[in-house]
């Protein structure tokens, strides 16, 4: 049996959370991850969902984890590497290995995992801050992938014939409380994650590291899509996708020409420094952003994708976005539906153009926009229809610059 699979299998069975198969730049290989969040699989599942993939041609080099039903394991990711935090990850993980499962992260980040007791609390979703900065997050039932070895990720790519071409690979790597490097979780001293409670994990890592772990105070759950039909002639633009998948192993094969960047930003990407694709950075977009952000990815991926899910693409577009649904008032979720309408069976933008959310996006992703993408968005994007005029239109620039490419 693949050690993939194996190692799938075996976080199924022994952590109890659910397992996805990933590509080499962490990206969901399921047709829809989303499903396996707080649901309960068996084995068999997950044999014929690794079949799948492997017979629809793509290569998973991952196992991403997300809470089942049943999953009682906490995740702390800490991106040690980002900032000047001193101290080397090898060394963090070495100390937190001997509480906790500690795992070195490709980048440079560490990761931890416990179980807390049946019946005891589980922690939604938390940051980890050190003197006021943001060096990681966490959490125990919030909508999440966490990444675990054997998996490995691209850590360095370039543009080869306008496509991206992985230059460099590492590995996740499991830390024993010897300092020795595993790769796989059987060779880990325990099955399933140490046991303790919340409280005391909290204090541990707070004391080892010197941080401070702020839990989110918002409740977790969706609401319901608030879908309107569409009033008068809505423009509808010519897509340059059929469905979401087709979108999603563009994304990841191709990425060219790349996305505006505050499209991008909105998905965890960021253009690459050629021009001929975007890179991965699995940045969520940080409460005050999430709605203005969202937004213009809807906006967006809901003109130029044909045949869509709402609520798939909703969750798409959510799953980079800080605490996704849980929202003051309303949910998340539910306030994105609302900028969608249907014609019959179709599904467009309510509204045609960015208009005023343009105005809160932040002035970095707006000045590294490209021209060809910006000018139409911002000027002369127009189209009448019926005497009615829609302006803005921030899919209009791509979509050319799209058949051209292509």
């Amino acid at each position: 049996m693949k050690t993939l699979l194996r190692s799938a299998i075996w976080y199924l069975q022994y952590w109890g959370m659910n397992p996805v198969f990933t590509s080499l730049w962490k990206v969901p290989l399921h047709r829809s991850w989303s499903e396996l969040y707080g649901a309960s699989i068996s084995v068999s599942d997950v044999v014929k969902e690794y079949e799948r993939v492997i017979r629809e041609g793509k290569k998973p080099a991952g196992v991403a984890l997300a809470p089942s039903e049943r999953s009682r394991v906490v995740v702390v990711d800490l991106d040690i590497y980002r900032t000047d935090y001193g101290t080397p990850p090898e060394k963090v993980a070495s100390a937190l290995a001997n509480y906790f499962v500690a795992a070195l992260t490709p980048r440079g980040g560490v990761r931890v995992a416990f179980r807390v007791p049946e019946g005891s609390y589980t922690p939604h979703r938390f940051t980890v801050r050190w003197y006021d900065e943001e060096i990681g997050e966490g959490g125990g039932t919030a909508k999440h992938l966490w990444t675990f070895p054997p998996s490995v990720a691209c850590v360095k790519e370039e543009a080869v014939d306008e496509k991206r071409k992985c230059v460099e690979v590492k590995h996740y790597h499991f830390v024993l409380p010897d300092g020795r490097l595993v790769k796989y979780p059987w060779e880990l001293p325990w099955r399933a994650p140490p046991e303790m409670p919340w409280d005391r994990a909290r204090d541990i890592i707070e004391a080892e590291l010197q941080v401070e772990i702020v839990e989110a105070e918002l409740a977790g759950l969706a609401g319901d899509l608030k879908i309107s039909g569409a009033s008068g002639a809505p423009y509808i633009p010519v897509p340059c996708w059929r469905n979401l998948e087709e979108f999603k192993d563009w994304l990841e094969t191709s990425g060219f020409p790349p996305l505006p960047p505050c499209v991008a930003a909105a998905l965890g990407y960021e253009p690459d420094d050629y021009g001929t694709g975007m890179i991965y950075t699995g940045k969520k977009v940080p409460h005050g952003l999430r709605f203005t952000m969202g937004a213009v990815a809807l906006f967006f991926l809901a003109s130029l994708i044909a045949e869509f899910d709402p609520k798939e693409l909703i969750d798409f577009i959510g799953q980079n976005l800080q605490d996704y649904p849980a929202d003051e008032g309303e949910p998340l979720n539910t306030k994105l539906s609302r900028l969608l309408a249907s014609i019959g069976k179709i599904i467009v933008p309510k509204y045609s153009g960015l208009g005023s959310i343009a105005n809160n996006l932040p002035p970095d992703l707006c000045n590294r926009c490209p021209i060809e993408y910006k000018h139409p968005c911002t000027t002369f994007s127009t189209v009448e229809v019926d005497g009615k005029t829609y302006r803005r239109n921030p899919t209009l620039g791509f979509f050319s610059v799209f058949l051209i490419a292509s």
